[in-house]
């Protein structure tokens, strides 16, 4: 009767257990950056609606303004200028610019994620319709990315 194991079965179980660390690795990186990227996006559309709830109620206009992966925001001084009231950073790079006006209303266009859309995040962008602001999902449409 044998005791113990042999060098064959001690390495085969090595390789097995190396090949689920590896597959259990590259399941939660993708995860990671797909939360990362919707939280980001949840980031930016707090920004924004709670800009627009100011806008509203102090009669300031205002922008977001995204440039990779800082996002500041402006308001309008006396003077018609603008002046930055807050700046944040993302873990993500995004683009766009959203204005609102002294009603508290957006203009019509939206902030796009810059990533890799192979993330498959369900929130990417944030788009506006002139009159409401949600989050949606960044798409190649005709090679360039919109919000849908």
């Amino acid at each position: 009767m044998r005791k113990g194991l042999t060098v064959i079965e001690i390495l085969v179980a090595l390789v097995l257990a190396g090949a689920v660390l590896a597959l259990a690795y590259l399941k939660y990186h993708s995860w990671e950056k797909r939360v990362s990227v919707e939280n980001d996006t949840r980031r930016i559309y707090s920004l924004v609606e709670l800009q627009r709830t100011k806008s509203f109620t102090e009669k300031i206009p205002a922008k977001i303004v995204v440039s990779g992966t800082q996002v500041t925001v402006e308001e309008q001084t006396s003077s018609g200028t603008y002046a930055v009231v807050k700046v944040i950073h993302l873990k993500n790079p995004f683009s766009g610019t959203i204005e609102i006006d002294e009603k508290g209303l957006p203009n019509n266009t939206s902030i796009i994620y810059l990533g890799d859309l192979s993330v498959d995040a369900k929130y990417s962008c944030i788009k506006s319709d002139g009159v409401r602001v949600r989050m949606g999902k960044t798409v190649l449409s005709s090679g360039k990315r919109v919000c849908e």
